[in-house]
C-alpha cells in the first residue's frame, strides 16, 4: 500500500495483545518508535483476525543483517553503531521521558525495523508493561514484577 509518501507494513495479530499495543502506540511519539499508521479487524472462522498497519521499513529488521545468510555484506560500524544508540535511545524514552516507565518486553533483533536510512525504530508493543518508580525500597519488588512472581 502506499499513500502519498507514506509505506505501509501490515502485521497480523490475535486478540490478545493486539489492544495493549494500539492503545500505547496511539499515544507515544519517539523517532525511534515505529508508526501506527492503522488498524483493522476481520471476523474468520475461529477469531477475530487484526491488522495493524505501521510505516513500511525497507531495511527490514536488524535480525536479517545479522543472522540471514542472503546478506553476505555486514554492517559497516558506523551504521552498527548509528543502529545501537538509536535502540538504545528509544528505550531511554520508554523508561525515563514517560510520565510513566514503561518496560518494553520484547527486546530482540527482530523487533528493531530499519529504515531507508537504516534509523532503527523499536517495534512489537504487545508485552510492553507499566513499570514502576524506581527506589531504594522498591527494587526487589521490580525484580519480582519481571520474573512473573
Amino acid at each position: 500500500m502506499k499513500n502519498a509518501n507514506t509505506y505501509v507494513a501490515m502485521e497480523w495479530q490475535q486478540r490478545g495483545c493486539i489492544s495493549i499495543e494500539v492503545q500505547f502506540l496511539g499515544v507515544v511519539d519517539h523517532p525511534n518508535l515505529v508508526k501506527l499508521i492503522g488498524y483493522s479487524a476481520m471476523d474468520g472462522e475461529r477469531v477475530i483476525q487484526r491488522l495493524l498497519d505501521y510505516e513500511f521499513m525497507p531495511n527490514k529488521s536488524l535480525e536479517d543483517h545479522l543472522f540471514i545468510k542472503s546478506s553476505n555484506e555486514a554492517l559497516p560500524w558506523q551504521k552498527s553503531l548509528q543502529i545501537m544508540l538509536g535502540a538504545a535511545q528509544g528505550l531511554a524514552y520508554l523508561h525515563e521521558e514517560l510520565e510513566t516507565q514503561v518496560i518494553f518486553g520484547y527486546f530482540k533483533t527482530s523487533n528493531i525495523l530499519l529504515d531507508d536510512d537504516f534509523n532503527p525504530k523499536l517495534s512489537d508493543f504487545g508485552l510492553a508493561r507499566e513499570g514502576a518508580t524506581v527506589t531504594l525500597d522498591s527494587k526487589p519488588a521490580i525484580h519480582s514484577l519481571l520474573q512473573g512472581k
